[in-house]
């Protein structure tokens, strides 16, 4: 999939405004300095080197872009103006050793101590100024699998672990993503999964925007929180989806110089403790705005929580100027909570104090409890409330003390029952309005994205479930997915169907040709047995004209394995540089006047990576690339019967190891090269000058355009790495990579 800067999408100008004191945007993904394949990582092959190695080698203001596949890594650190870029169909899976997380020589990761701190999280974002994540790919913390010490699976999971905790015993369990002392740090469209503690904990950042983040985690997962913007200044979180085993968001103070500024806006809450604050408040809270959000819970989940202020004695300070408004709440056991006793037993002199709280249109459509206390006549709560609506609310479900009360001028469901000890009420209730509307259909697990196609006769789609089953049903039936949708995905063009498709994960919908000109998309999802019908997604494609012209660079056609010139023959892999291409360009080629489309798998600004289409005859040939209807001028190239390129891997058979230091191939085993270009042509290879008999040279045959040669490994070479390897294809030399060679085999 394709994540760069699309020349056809015009910028995304929703403006969120809130107490956040920026005015801000929807982010976009910037231009990659280098693509990593999947290559087949696992615990005892991480990928851990390759990904830090291009972060760090990347400039800043680009990123570095994880392609198709799975990747398990360690410990990553994002660089300073550096973006970890994760495409569609990728995963990125943290390792479940714990021995990888250590933060020092104790070796308590992965065990229950009398304190915490023993992990280094999955990915820190340290003084991280300007960079990101990235992409609607997945990160898998894997808190639900068994924890691999020394590469053995246990009998514990880091979930395990979070609920083996009790009395002065704690987990050590690495967050997914710690992002500390940075300014201007984004996450975008990114989808993580199964955090073995915290999704996202922040520390003393500023400008942080968290736009279309999806977090999709059980709620019986402990200690899960979503997104926790801890004590920073200007932060945004918006149009999001956040379901998990404890808060969703939780705003603290724990340290100067307090949290401040902060909006959680345009949001979908699943599972989980709701939009919180707390419970480390001793540094200040202020300006906080909650605005636009779905709380949708479970009613077998009996610990969900709405709105909560929570802090204690020990640790509790001023929090004031915070406003809940335009809220939504369904199956939440506890819909408002603020309880400055949060800790039963706490000590100290850090009085909570809760001031000037605002929660304006709110709206629970199934009972719930509502907890409003001060810490005492001295310092009570002040709050304001219209329209307030908890459904069935009993007098019994409601708790107060030590508050004082400004109602209206819109009703409050639960105005009778504001009564007890310091409870004080004035009361400006002067309208009959309804309750806030919070149909049905608002709390249905399931969103979707939708973004731009391989080309501008296609659109992708995302669609999505927002909820993860409970990790006590996955221990019984092994997945953590609810029942996929199974409708209709129907596209827009302003009020025309201009195509649709069905359900399923990631899908490429074909649409109707565009006109010239600027067309919005959007889309409908029709809703099925399980969920409710819904429109999503706006993507705005300029078509024809206003595009700038695509330009092939000079000897731009090359080889996508060498990287060499020599012409591109039929069915092999090719590279193409220039600029203004785009990542929905389109690449013909023209040979004996009919005109042949090259399948593209990837694209940029400057660069494409396509198939030349077998059947092009052999000869002089013509190309072009067509961004959005715009095309580039006609380039020349040669079209031989073969003209191989090798790529760097190399693999040792049996097993598939790649060829390296650590895994040296032996005399009478297979070594297998990797390149596109073959074309039949006959191959001969020689290592440090022997002959080697070539076992097999053709078509890869899984992977379109790349070709397998296998040779067996000579007798009598001198053991050691660095060994060339040499080739003739059709006659004519080609020179390959050089081995690592070991032992004879007995």
């Amino acid at each position: 999939m394709h994540y760069r800067l699309i020349l056809a999408v015009l910028p995304f100008l929703q403006v969120c405004l809130g107490q956040d004191m920026r005015s801000v945007t929807e982010p976009s993904f910037p231009p990659a300095c280098t693509q990593l394949a999947a290559n087949g990582g696992s615990e005892t092959k991480l990928d851990t080197d390759r990904i830090q190695s291009a972060m760090n080698a990347c400039a800043m203001g680009q990123a570095v872009e994880l392609t198709a596949g799975g990747f398990v890594s360690g410990p990553l650190q994002i660089p300073k103006g550096v973006t970890l870029l994760i495409d569609a169909d990728a995963t990125l899976f943290a390792s479940r050793n714990p021995r990888n997380y250590d933060s020092n020589t104790s070796q308590t990761c992965g065990t229950l101590a009398t304190s915490s701190g023993g992990c280094v999280p999955f990915i820190t974002a340290n003084r991280a100024d300007g960079g990101g994540i990235m992409g609607y790919g997945l990160i898998d913390g894997q808190g639900h699998l068994p924890m691999m010490p020394g590469g053995v699976a246990s009998s514990q999971s880091w979930w395990d672990l979070a609920r083996a905790a009790s009395g002065n015993l704690t987990q050590n369990n690495p967050r997914l993503i710690q992002i500390s002392n940075s300014d201007r740090f984004t996450m975008y469209k990114i989808t993580l999964r199964n955090s073995p503690n915290f999704h996202v904990a922040m520390g003393t950042d500023t400008n942080f925007v968290a736009w279309g983040v999806k977090i999709i985690t059980p709620y019986d997962a402990r200690n899960t929180d979503g997104i926790d913007p801890g004590y920073s200044s200007n932060v945004t979180i918006t149009n999001s989806s956040i379901s998990d085993g404890d808060d969703n968001v939780a705003v603290g103070g724990n340290n100067s110089p307090g949290a401040k500024n902060i909006s959680v806006v345009n949001n979908h809450f699943g599972d989980g403790h709701g939009a919180s604050i707390g419970s480390y408040t001793l540094a200040g809270v202020s300006n906080i705005l909650f605005d636009h959000i779905t709380i949708a819970g479970d009613t077998a989940n009996s610990n969900a929580v709405g709105m909560r202020i929570k802090s204690d004695v020990s640790r509790g300070g001023l929090v004031q100027n915070v406003t809940y408004s335009n809220i939504c709440l369904r199956s939440v056991r506890a819909a408002i909570v603020l309880d400055p006793f949060y800790t039963a037993g706490a000590t100290g002199t850090l009085v909570p104090s809760y001031q000037n709280i605002t929660m304006r249109n709110i709206h629970a459509t199934t009972e719930g409890t509502v907890k409003i206390q001060g810490h005492d006549a001295n310092v009570p709560t002040t709050l304001l409330l219209s329209n307030v609506q908890i459904d069935n609310m009993k007098a019994s479900d409601l708790t107060t003390s030590y508050a004082n009360y400004t109602l209206g001028p819109d009703p409050v469901s639960f105005a009778t029952f504001l009564k007890g000890n310091g409870v004080n009420v004035t009361n400006n209730i002067i309208t009959s309005n309804a309750p806030y509307a919070c149909p049905a259909s608002v709390f249905s697990p399931v969103a979707g994205e939708l973004f731009a196609g391989a080309d501008a006769s296609t659109v992708q789609v995302q669609l999505f479930t927002t909820k993860a089953v409970a990790y006590a049903a996955y221990q019984k039936t092994g997945t953590l997915d609810l029942t996929p949708p199974t409708g209709t995905i129907s596209i827009y063009d302003g009020g025309t169907a201009i195509g649709s498709g069905n359900a399923g994960g990631f899908v490429s919908i074909p649409i109707a040709p565009l006109a010239d000109g600027v067309h919005t998309l959007t889309a409908s999802y029709s809703g099925d047995a399980n969920y409710a019908a819904f429109e999503f997604g706006r993507l705005v494609v300029q078509v024809g004209t206003g595009l700038p012209v695509p330009s092939i660079a000079t000897g731009g056609i090359v080889n996508a394995a060498s990287f060499a010139g020599g012409g591109i023959a039929p069915g092999s892999v090719f590279s193409i540089f220039g600029s203004n291409f785009g990542p929905d360009a389109s690449v013909q080629v023209v040979a004996g006047g009919v005109r042949y489309a090259a399948k593209v798998f990837y694209g940029s600004d400057g660069q494409i990576n396509a198939v030349m289409p077998a059947d092009v005859p052999l000869g002089s040939a013509e190309l072009t690339v067509m961004n959005q209807g715009v095309p580039s001028a006609l380039a020349t190239l040669s079209v031989p019967q073969s003209n191989l390129g090798l790529f760097d891997v190399v693999q040792n058979y049996p097993g598939y190891a790649v060829n390296d230091s650590d895994h040296p191939a032996k005399a009478g085993e297979i070594v297998i090269l990797w390149g596109t270009g073959l074309g039949g042509a006959p191959v001969t290879v020689t290592v440090g000058g022997q002959d080697a008999q070539v076992v097999y040279a053709g078509p890869q045959g899984q992977f379109e355009g790349d070709d397998n040669i296998y040779f067996t490994l000579p007798a009598g070479l001198t053991p050691g790495c660095g060994i060339a390897v040499s080739l003739q294809v059709g006659g004519r030399p080609v020179a390959g990579p050089s081995i690592c060679v070991g032992g004879t085999n007995p």
